[in-house]
């Protein structure tokens, strides 16, 4: 039980679910974000803490987890480490109540604000149990990350996150309505306000499975139809660019006839001269009209058309 509460250095959050999710190496992401390998290194490792300054580089990095969510995690972390710590006996004031209540009613005045602010402490704990609800009501439905951010319609990373219970402040609450739908679970349960719900009964499971199956077929036909019609379009782009080659190649050697007539005067009496000049400039009509055909059918851009005209 100890190792489940002890909380983990940010570092490791960083390099376990974001460097190696993202495919990043430490030197390439030290980089990006403009500090030294070494220093980055240190804090991946759990060797140096993550400053104001790290946190507010991480937070433009990523756009998604915010300075505060950092630092939170760090000073969490921190305390924890300090607490472990012995320490000489230290005795309470006693007798300064009324200048204890002070300092109270001077830091309530200092953080009225924050107590609305939905990065706050009771926030991020509402924001943890959504984060756990909706990994599991995802496990129940046996739907992997890219499928359920698909039907979530949010980015895999995005999803990863709610789920670990970061970047509350980004959260679509739509989300939460999306995934009762989806998963077939009360927002009661999501919000964790209800343990022993309808949602693990025999019964709706068996509803949910069913669902399950059905959604994830629907999803699998729906990739495959995807790579059909990627495979098509490909396709019919390398015979519109075949056909666009052979029509300028037409064209050139329409011109080198043409030059070539000119600089031979008896060029229409050589024989099969005429037939071969005609041959030339049916070909070059017929590649006309294709291109053309690509145009009106939208597999060309128009200023194909132009280049139709062009005559040297």
């Amino acid at each position: 039980m100890t190792a489940i509460l002890t909380p983990s250095h940010p570092g490791r959050f960083l390099k376990e679910d974001v460097l190696l999710e993202l495919g990043i190496n430490l030197t390439e992401a030290a980089t990006q974000l403009g500090v030294s390998r070494v220093t980055l290194s240190r804090i991946v490792n759990g060797q140096s803490a993550i400053s104001t300054d790290m946190a507010i580089r991480l937070e433009i990095w990523l756009k998604g987890i915010s300075a505060e969510d950092w630092l939170h995690k760090q000073t969490e972390y921190d305390l924890w480490q300090e607490r472990q710590k012995s320490r000489p006996e230290i005795r309470s004031v006693e007798g300064r109540q009324i200048i204890i209540k002070e300092l109270k009613e001077t830091l309530a005045d200092e953080k009225s604000n924050a107590d609305f602010r939905i990065s706050s402490k009771a926030e991020r704990a509402i924001a943890s149990v959504i984060g756990l609800k909706l990994k599991e009501a995802r496990q129940l439905c046996e739907h992997n990350v890219d499928q359920a951010s698909q039907l979530l319609g949010i980015s895999t990373k995005d999803l990863k996150y709610f789920e670990k219970g970061f970047g509350i402040e980004y959260f679509p609450l739509q989300i939460i309505k999306r995934s009762a739908e989806i998963y077939f679970v009360s927002v009661d349960w999501l919000f964790g306000l209800v343990e022993d719900d309808w949602e693990l009964a025999p019964e709706v499971r068996i509803t949910r499975d069913y669902m399950s199956i059905i959604e994830k077929l629907r999803i699998e036909s729906d990739e495959r139809m995807n790579r059909k019609l990627i495979r098509m379009n490909n396709k019919v782009l390398a015979i519109a660019k075949s056909v666009t080659t052979m029509v300028k190649a037409y064209k050139e050697i329409d011109v080198a006839f043409m030059r070539f007539r000119d600089l031979n005067p008896r060029f229409k009496q050589m024989q099969g001269g005429n037939i071969l000049l005609e041959k030339t400039k049916q070909a070059v009509e017929d590649g006309k009209t294709a291109i053309c055909l690509l145009v009106r059918h939208k597999l060309l851009p128009s200023s194909e058309l132009v280049s139709l005209h062009d005559t040297k």
